[in-house]
């Protein structure tokens, strides 16, 4: 028993490392069960809100670590998870 025990807590650390641990905003912004990649924002919260644009009502995607929000002129606005506390999409019509 202790053998497997020896073998096993050192494997659980391994993929805690490599899987993280799924905080609060990685679950509203993608996790593997989230559905919701993109869409119109309906609320956007922001750890530090250094962001001079308003984001509500913009369009926006999930890419990786980011939140990529369009915005006028062609121009995108890459906010990274670990700024963003919550992010609401609109439903689809």
């Amino acid at each position: 028993m202790s053998k497997a025990f020896g073998f096993l807590i050192p494997v659980g650390f391994v993929l805690l490392f490599f899987l993280g641990i799924p905080l609060g905003y990685k679950l509203i912004l993608g996790d593997r069960k989230s559905t919701v990649k993109e869409g119109r924002i309906q609320d956007i919260r922001l750890i530090h809100d250094n962001v001079n644009e308003h984001l509500n009502g913009k369009e926006a995607r999930v890419i990786s670590d980011y939140v990529v929000i369009e915005l006028e002129g062609d121009r995108e606005l890459w906010i990274p998870e670990e700024n963003v506390a919550g992010i609401v999409f609109l439903p689809k019509p």
